[in-house]
C-alpha cells in the first residue's frame, strides 16, 4: 500500500468559505525487509529527500508519548 504525503493549506474561496487544500510533496510506502515506513519527498524541503519512520518500541521507551520538542535545534 502506498500514501500520498501531503500538507494541508487553508483558503477561503470567493464565496468566503473556508475550504483545506492538500499539497502533495512525496509519496510513502512500506519497507521491504523490515518493519517501518520510507517517505520519499519530491520537493528540496530538508536536507534529504527520504526519511524511514521505524515503530517505537513501547518496552524501550517506556511510554507512548513522544519525545518533547525542546530538543529540536531550530
Amino acid at each position: 500500500m502506498r500514501f500520498n504525503v501531503t500538507v494541508p493549506r487553508a483558503y477561503r474561496t470567493k464565496g468566503g468559505e473556508e475550504k483545506t487544500h492538500f499539497w502533495t510533496v512525496g509519496t510513502a510506502f512500506p519497507l521491504k525487509n523490515t518493519e517501518g515506513i520510507s517517505i520519499k519527498l519530491y520537493t528540496k524541503l530538508l536536507v534529504t529527500d527520504q526519511l524511514v519512520l521505524f515503530p517505537v518500541d513501547e518496552a524501550e521507551s517506556g511510554s507512548a508519548a513522544p519525545p518533547p520538542d525542546d530538543d529540536i535545534p531550530f
